[in-house]
């Protein structure tokens, strides 16, 4: 974890508009609320975007599933979850 004198920002287009955090890689997922529809994965050890993953249109929840370890991702405009799989990559987006 970032210790609190040391906190980083990170910046977004629209704004973050939902997170989860995965314990098996510790890494933080941000919806990030643009039409780019993309979901910021960051390592809060250093405050830095790890990959950006693309996802459906408007992002604007995200949830870690513990058993399968995968993200789900709701995405407003184009009425779809995507699922991240642990790989960050998009397995399928369910309609």
């Amino acid at each position: 974890m970032i210790p609190m004198g040391d906190q980083k920002g990170v910046n977004f287009n629209f704004g973050p508009r939902a997170i989860a955090y995965d314990p098996a890689n510790g890494f933080l997922y941000v919806a990030d609320f643009t039409n780019a529809g993309h979901v910021d994965v960051i390592s809060p050890s250093n405050g830095t975007v790890v990959a950006n993953v693309s996802v459906g249109s408007v992002p604007d929840g995200v949830a870690y599933d513990t058993v399968n370890g995968c993200m789900y991702v709701s995405n407003e405009d184009s009425n779809t979850i995507s699922v991240i799989l642990p790989s960050l990559t998009v397995s399928v987006r369910i309609r």
